[in-house]
Order: C-alpha cells, then sequence, then structure tokens
C-alpha cells in the first residue's frame, strides 16, 4: 500500500511537471501553428501567382513566334506570285492576239481559201526591173 502510494504520488508529480510544462508551451505551439497555417496559404498564393506568370509567358512567347517574319514562307509566296504573274501576262498577250485576229479576220477571211501561192504572191512587193 505504502509503495503503490508512493508511486501514486511520483505520477502525480509527473503529470502536474507535464501539465506545467504544456500550459508553458502552449502559446509558442498556437503560434507555431499559425505561422504554418500563413505560409502554407502564402505558398499556395505564390504557386498560384507563378503559374499564372508562366502561363503569360508561354501565352508571350507563342505570341512572338507568331509574329516573327517566315523568310522561308515569304519567299515561297513571292515566287508563287510572281508565276501567277507570268501567267497572267501570257494570258494577256493571247487574248491580245486573239483580238487582234478577230479584227483583222474579215479582211483575210477571203485569202483564206486561195491556195499558198496565191497568198505569198498577194503579200509580196513587186520587184522593179
Amino acid at each position: 500500500l505504502q509503495k503503490n502510494r508512493r508511486r501514486l504520488q511520483k505520477n502525480l508529480r509527473r503529470l502536474q511537471k507535464n501539465r506545467r510544462r504544456l500550459q508553458k508551451n502552449r502559446p509558442r505551439l498556437q503560434k507555431n501553428r499559425r505561422q504554418r497555417q500563413k505560409n502554407r496559404r502564402l505558398r499556395q498564393k505564390n504557386l498560384r501567382r507563378l503559374q499564372k506568370k508562366r502561363l503569360q509567358f508561354q501565352n508571350n512567347r507563342r505570341q512572338l513566334q507568331k509574329n516573327q517574319p517566315q523568310p522561308q514562307k515569304n519567299q515561297l509566296q513571292l515566287q508563287k506570285n510572281q508565276l501567277q504573274l507570268q501567267k497572267n501576262q501570257l494570258q494577256l498577250q493571247k487574248n491580245q492576239l486573239q483580238h487582234q485576229l478577230a479584227l483583222h479576220l474579215p479582211r483575210l477571211q477571203p485569202m483564206l481559201h486561195l491556195p499558198y501561192e496565191h497568198l505569198s504572191a498577194q503579200n509580196s512587193i513587186p520587184q522593179e526591173t
């Protein structure tokens, strides 16, 4: 019984000591907990800000690449345009020739059924002897 009582007292002293220590530490522990929460909130906020900046950076880079002059593409377009221009000029010449032919056709029509020699004889300059 005596032994039990001593053991109980010892336990009680230890309990009180622990309680005092806990009470003493409580403000510090609360402060630490608050600080951890604050830090967590700040980390999340920073992370969101960083992701936003990263996204902006990627968008800017994409926009810059899109706005960069593309010499090969431009060169190809230039060649294409030049070919189209030549084609158009040829078509124009063809149309002009067809137009001239249509203008002179009524005059040439009677001669078309003649044999070649007559045609060349009419068009040749008479030689003076």
